[in-house]
């Protein structure tokens, strides 16, 4: 009997750190706190203070529509508050609305040039807009003024990350942790970068210190998770993914990964299920698609297996636009093929 192998598409990454976080905004105490930076300020300044300050409030509550609103309100009492357009440029980040961030950013930076972190917050929101050539220039500029922003080393090492610059963002990431030894985020994106490389120990020793500083971080355990899969510790991989999903139940990707492990062990019922949960969350996944396709195939439903296929095709051809990687498409129109034969030679 003829024995078909399908391909399966890769397992899925998260790359922490990329996007604002706590921390990036600016709160304000006095006018002084401005006149600093040679800004003048209107006799309702307090009242400018007040709403920023609640604003960062609402934000650290993840209350952005009221963070924005209060950001509205001292921005119209006091037009030329470089921190209020920071801090709502932070919000809009937060809520993927990076071109309004990178507009609030840029007016901070006409008012205060000098604005270090409004530099590093742009540089951010850019890297959300998948720009990673002028985020990395923002982290250089954010870094020129401020050379002890360890954030922004981890930050830069991410953008270099993603245009596969490797031996950059592991340097940037080594800088980032010799300025700020307890920052986990760095961990967790260093071993990603190992893992890339292919260096799975230093990947694994770097997720578990990412671990022992942050027990919480999902990410962490979902990226280890990855790397056990890889080495072939199928149950050490599923337990990191059942943790990074009691942390994080509504990660559509780590459920893709445990999918993929299960389907490695034979599990088709379970996996099946997770890809099934993983669509639920992101249904324009292309590779949950293929993935999931390629567990009816071994389970012999070869319709099901074909109306998966397509509609991986369907989906890496929509994406083409965003210069998804071909291969992805080739692998799903492969497999396609392979389940066409398969329900013929059943006949």
């Amino acid at each position: 009997m003829k024995r078909f192998l399908p391909l399966a598409a890769a397992l899925l990454w998260v790359l922490s750190g990329g996007c604002a976080s706590t921390g990036n905004t600016t709160a304000l105490s006095s006018p002084e706190s401005i006149a600093a930076n040679n800004q003048a300020f209107s006799p309702d300044f307090n009242s400018a203070i007040m709403y920023v300050n609640r604003g960062i409030a609402h934000y650290e509550k993840g209350e952005f529509d009221k963070a924005i609103e209060n950001y509205n309100q001292a921005i119209s009492i006091d037009p030329r508050l470089a921190e209020a357009y920071n801090n709502r440029g932070v919000a809009y980040d937060d809520t993927d609305e990076f071109g309004k961030a990178v507009a609030d950013f840029n007016q901070a930076l006409r008012i205060n040039p000098n604005y270090a972190l409004a530099y590093y917050n742009r540089g951010n929101a850019y890297s959300g807009k998948r720009d990673l050539d002028s985020a990395i220039a923002d982290f250089n500029e954010a870094l020129r003024l401020n050379p002890d922003h360890a954030k922004a080393y981890s930050n830069r090492g991410s953008a270099y990350f993603d245009k596969g610059d490797l031996d950059s963002a592991i340097a940037d990431f080594n800088q980032a942790l010799s300025l700020s030894p307890n920052l986990a985020v760095a961990y967790n994106n260093r071993g990603t970068a190992y893992r890339r490389k292919g260096d799975f120990d230093k990947a694994i020793e770097d997720f578990n210190q990412a671990l022992r500083l942050n027990p919480d971080y999902a990410a962490a355990y979902r990226n280890r998770g990855v790397v056990y899969s890889v080495k072939g510790n199928l149950d050490s991989a599923i337990e990191d993914f059942n943790q990074a999903l009691s942390l994080n139940p509504n990660d559509a990707g780590t459920y893709h990964n445990r999918g993929f492990v299960y389907s490695k062990k034979e599990d088709f019922d379970n996996a099946i299920k997770d890809y099934s949960k993983a669509l639920s969350l992101a249904p324009n996944s292309a590779a949950t698609y293929n993935n999931r396709g390629n567990v009816y195939l071994n389970k012999k439903d070869y319709d099901r297996a074909i109306a998966d296929y397509t509609q991986a095709i369907k989906l890496y051809t929509q994406a083409f636009t965003l210069n998804v990687d071909y291969t992805n498409y080739t692998i799903a129109t492969k497999n396609l093929e392979i389940a066409k034969q398969a329900k013929a030679a059943k006949k």
